[in-house]
């Protein structure tokens, strides 16, 4: 495997409103092969293609979670819509924002992460291991602003094999810390 130029999406999470109280009880007896209740005065709708959850509360309030990017996530949100109008045609869909997004790169060869560590800790770094049972180190999890104060809001989870996770609210500060921390690892590959 080569290195990513670019830091793929993998997940996003959005929320929503359709500006008005809804009858989860209709919702759900008109849409029971995808919905299903939940404890707490909710329902939960399940989609394929792509992969994708919403839980809609009876304010009319939902939050969906999408395998994909910002804008298949948008595209989610206009589907479940569809599904909540069908039941209330008053229901208007407004104030989508996308919350997250959790996206993933290569950096093209594994890290020596205990050097990473240390280089991290001499920068006043706070990286969280994260191990496994037999108690081995397996990646280290930092905020991307800890180590560089010009970085965006986004937290950056290393993996031995050279694997990234950036989590962010947009694809650009994820492509932007990706950038830098293609840059800033370089040293630890082995």
């Amino acid at each position: 495997m080569s290195l990513c130029e670019h830091i793929v999406s993998k997940n996003c999470v959005a929320t929503a409103s359709f500006a008005q109280s809804l009858d989860l009880q209709e919702i759900l007896l008109q849409n029971s092969a995808v919905c299903a209740r939940t404890p707490s005065n909710t329902i939960t709708v399940r989609l394929e293609k792509p992969a994708s959850s919403c839980v809609v509360f009876s304010s009319g309030q939902i939050v969906c979670s999408v395998t994909g990017t910002p804008q298949e996530t948008r595209d989610e949100i206009a589907r479940y819509f569809e599904i909540v109008r069908s039941v209330t045609p008053d229901a208007r869909c407004s104030d989508i924002r996308v919350a997250s997004v959790t996206g993933v790169g290569f950096l093209g060869r594994a890290v020596d992460l205990l050097k990473a560590e240390r280089w991290f800790s001499w920068r006043d770094v706070e990286a969280k291991r994260i191990v496994s049972r037999s108690t081995a180190i397996k990646g280290l999890r930092f905020a991307a602003r800890d180590v560089d104060t010009f970085l965006p809001r986004t937290d950056v989870t290393l993996f031995a094999g050279g694997h990234v996770v950036v989590t962010g609210v947009d694809m650009e500060e994820l492509e932007v810390s990706w950038v830098a921390f293609r840059t800033i690892l370089q040293p630890f590959n082995i």
